[in-house]
């Protein structure tokens, strides 16, 4: 049996261009110095500047930050989101799959990276304008589990979908930033081989998808 493709990547595509291909940067030499412990040696740790697309969605136009304390948190918390995902997260945040406003409405919004943890599951990355500097603040990183009704994918399905019905602007990898439902969005999308778990199924796939045209026909 043929096997189904998802939109999300188990793992990063590296470019030649990509700047942590052949050198050790600031970002990758702090999350090594906070993996060790040594966390009290950084306040906030700069990824680069806010990228383009995401500025459109509110973040206002500085550089992306993330404190120790919290990539100390969620290296914790979120052991399947690989190393290797955290080294390359600025260059991850410049190509996302996804973009739609935080249910938290108080201006951050919700970034999904073009691949999954270890365990399959869509990784988000919260992000917000800081009140008391000019920097936009990363919240945490983490791959969106499954709830007790739907899957991770099925969650930033329902998200879209519902942010659309409200008018409000989402981004999706194959799209553009729009607040009107795209019916080829789903088509369009750089489809992977590897992003289906080894262990779950095709279905999650199959209902983000079917999501998606639902929420067309509204």
């Amino acid at each position: 049996m043929r096997r189904s493709k998802s939109p999300i990547s188990s793992s990063p595509k590296k470019s030649s261009a990509d700047p942590t291909k052949n050198m050790e940067t600031s970002w990758t030499r702090a999350i090594d110095a906070i993996i060790r412990g040594e966390s009290d040696r950084y306040r906030g740790v700069r990824l680069g500047p806010t990228p383009a697309l995401l500025k459109r969605f509110g973040l206002i136009p500085a550089d992306l930050s993330m404190s120790a304390a919290k990539i100390a948190k969620a290296r914790k918390e979120h052991p399947e989101v690989s190393l290797d995902i955290w080294y390359r997260l600025p260059n991850l945040l410049d190509d996302p799959f996804a973009i739609f406003p935080s249910a938290r409405d108080d201006g951050s919004i919700v970034v999904v990276i073009m691949v999954v943890d270890g365990d399959g599951n869509p990784i988000v990355v919260p992000i917000i304008p800081s009140s008391t500097s000019h920097l936009n603040v990363v919240l945490s990183v983490y791959g969106k589990k499954a709830g007790e009704r739907l899957s991770g994918h099925e969650w930033i399905a329902l998200q879209i979908a519902t942010a659309k019905k409200e008018g409000r602007p989402v981004y999706e990898k194959g799209g553009s930033a729009d607040s009107k439902p795209k019916p080829e969005s789903a088509d369009a999308i750089s489809w992977s081989p590897d992003s289906i778990s080894v262990d779950r199924s095709t279905e999650p796939i199959r209902k983000i998808l079917s999501l998606r045209k639902n929420s067309t026909k509204s």
